[in-house]
């Protein structure tokens, strides 16, 4: 979790996120889109499930940091998500 100014709140459970997104990945779905609070300002929980979802095998995975530039969470995922 990261506070609005991209400083570190608490950290990524890595496990449970493994774990999830291994579900994911079992059920059949390739692709990926990430989006997650204040990455615009601190891309670093963004980066690190994304290197997850790489070593579990996803093929197409968007990071929301990427695609757009806005500090809007909801805008920023609508986009990533197309």
């Amino acid at each position: 979790r990261l506070d609005f100014q991209g400083k570190q709140i608490r950290k990524p459970d890595l496990e449970t996120l493994k774990t999830d997104l291994k579900a994911v990945y079992d059920s059949g779905i390739r692709s990926l889109a990430i989006a997650l609070m204040h990455s615009v300002r601190n891309p670093e929980h963004e980066l690190l499930a994304a290197k997850l979802a790489s070593e579990i095998g996803f093929e197409q995975i968007s990071l929301s940091h990427e695609c757009a530039q806005l500090m809007k969470y909801v805008s920023r995922a609508d986009t990533c998500l197309v």
